[in-house]
């Protein structure tokens, strides 16, 4: 099952549908982002409003407790670096935090899985030093995947640099801009370290350091129409209800925007409609898999080199009772993933049967839990990622409109911090801070 709201924390939620309908402040869509902003304005003693799609908080964080005792995360997982506003916020709930990549990374090359630095493949090293080669880069925004294969990298290395580069980053090699990713790499500011909470979850953090706004989110009530032709803003929502404010905040997944399923009255500005277009979300899935007993390396974090999955990761280190792999794609491989519905377990387990030899996978294999969130109704994709000129069009969808209607999360991120829960509330904090210097 998934991880619930209390019972007396979903009361409160569906007693807000009772409130006054006018607020200072309408926040569109209660992932990360819409609830930073809505708790950093209630602090400050601005009415809100949240209007959110679907049943649950959390947007792309979400838990499953259906194959452990812990919850597993779905979606958001890491902490990246430790100098970012997610950071504090955990730390200042005493939330403990473990390094996730204090184990070995194994690859699977030449029919044979080899710990990755006992790999014998030249190339390789080119992969050490590409942070300073794309840093060095001056030409035009090409694919990763052009920019590499002028170096003729081995299949293996081409392997490697979709899963830790391109995966990583959102999309597979010949989505990404060799440009883009360049600037968001000198902007990056939060950190090199990977951590992860190593006894909670994201989901329940949520409920305790987002409560005191709880009570102003309306689930299931998703905002169609956007009016903010008056010097009162009107939104209208798909169960025909109708609010006032004075300003709103969009903190919707890019695709939503992208699928018109919100409309603006006027309409946006036509610079507007051309970030939105032209930004990127592709396809992202985790494949949960259980299995009896653990039949891989025993310090083993990830298995590379895979065709169908980019990167397997083992989840040892977070629940070290269980005997837990997930398998992680983005981009053209999570596509292809996605189309095969329930079918994508078989091939899974027929990849690692082929990768860790006498079926080992599949004789083991106890249940697994897919999480497709190209599938995912009111999001549609994983996260944005750097793909060519995406920098660019951030920092246009990142205007607010005649300081009204004001625009988060974590695409429109100009600090390198696409695509984390750390880069959608700091554009939140952003919008707040403009909000408030006008109220001051």
């Amino acid at each position: 099952m998934f991880f619930k709201l209390s019972a007396k924390i979903q009361q409160t939620i569906d007693q807000s549908k009772y409130m006054n309908k006018h607020s200072k402040v309408i926040i569109i869509g209660a992932g990360i982002a819409g609830l930073h902003a809505a708790r950093k304005l209630h602090q400050q003693g601005i009415s809100v409003r949240v209007l959110e799609a679907t049943d649950r908080i959390g947007g792309r964080i979400r838990a499953f407790s259906g194959l452990s005792e812990r919850p597993i995360e779905l979606g958001a997982e890491e902490i990246h670096g430790t100098n970012s506003i997610w950071f504090e916020l955990l730390e200042q709930s005493n939330i403990s935090l473990i390094n996730g990549d204090n184990l070995d990374n194994y690859v699977y090359t030449q029919n044979q899985l080899i710990r990755e630095d006992l790999v014998n493949d030249k190339t390789l090293k080119i992969l050490d030093y590409l942070p300073q080669l794309i840093e060095l880069y001056e030409g035009k925004d090409i694919s990763l995947q052009q920019f590499l294969e002028q170096r003729q990298l081995s299949p293996l290395a081409m392997s490697l640099a979709n899963a830790y580069h391109a995966n990583e980053s959102g999309s597979s090699l010949d989505r990404i801009g060799i440009k883009s990713l360049q600037k968001v790499d000198q902007k990056w500011s939060s950190g090199e370290d990977n951590l992860v909470l190593e006894s909670d979850s994201y989901a329940h953090v949520l409920q305790q350091r987002f409560k005191t706004i709880l009570p102003y989110v309306q689930l299931q009530e998703a905002a169609i129409i956007v009016d903010y032709t008056n010097q009162k803003i009107s939104v209208t929502s798909n169960n025909d209800q109708t609010y006032t404010c004075e300003k709103v905040i969009l903190t919707v997944p890019i695709t939503v925007l992208q699928r018109k399923l919100i409309t603006f009255t006027p309409n946006l500005p036509e610079e507007k409609e051309e970030a939105i277009q032209a930004l990127k979300m592709d396809a992202g899935m985790k494949i949960i898999l259980k299995f009896k007993e653990q039949f891989w390396p025993k310090n083993m974090g990830s298995l590379l080199g895979g065709e169908l999955v980019p990167e397997y990761w083992s989840l040892q280190a977070t629940h070290p009772q269980d005997h837990i792999l997930v398998a992680f794609a983005m981009g053209s491989y999570a596509e292809r993933l996605s189309a095969l519905g329930e079918q994508a377990v078989t091939a899974v387990l027929e990849e690692l049967d082929n990768i860790l030899g006498d079926n080992l996978a599949s004789t083991n294999f106890k249940e697994s839990y897919i999480a497709d969130w190209f599938k995912e109704p009111y999001i549609w994709g994983a996260y944005s990622y750097p793909s060519p000129y995406s920098e660019r069009y951030r920092s246009w969808l990142e205007w607010p409109i005649d300081n009204r209607l004001f625009f988060a999360g974590e695409a429109v991120n100009l600090d390198g911090h696409y695509g984390t829960v750390h880069g959608a509330m700091e554009t939140a904090q952003i919008a707040v801070d403009k909000i408030l210097t006008e109220e001051n």
